[in-house]
């Protein structure tokens, strides 16, 4: 069965919490790259291991590392916009609460 954690997301260009996937605490943090004209999204679990670093979100294509697998985070995070028209622009990128939605697929 396949299930959907939505992720919240912000307008500010650094934010960070803290959520529960598949049963493991992990902090997620978007960082906006001005250079990149992209958010990158690092998470980590309790113990302070990194199992994505840094990776940039680019909408409808699916964010997972080896490292999620090996802490147990079989799933994979997607970046889904909410109009099927939405050209990925700098200005709609650097807005996602208004623009996508961001979900954890497991």
């Amino acid at each position: 069965m396949t299930t959907f954690a939505i992720i919240p997301t912000f307008v500010e260009q650094d934010f960070s919490y803290s959520t529960t996937l598949n049963g493991y605490d992990v902090s997620i943090r978007f960082t906006y790259n001005n250079r990149t004209a992209h958010y990158h999204i690092t998470v980590t679990t309790r113990d302070g291991t990194t199992v994505l670093d840094g990776r940039k979100v680019v909408p409808s294509n699916p964010i997972s590392s080896s490292e999620m697998f090996e802490v147990g985070l079989t799933g994979y995070f997607r970046l889904i916009p909410l109009n099927e028209n939405a050209v990925d622009t700098e200005a709609t990128l650097n807005n996602l609460p208004e623009n996508y939605i961001f979900v954890y697929i497991d």
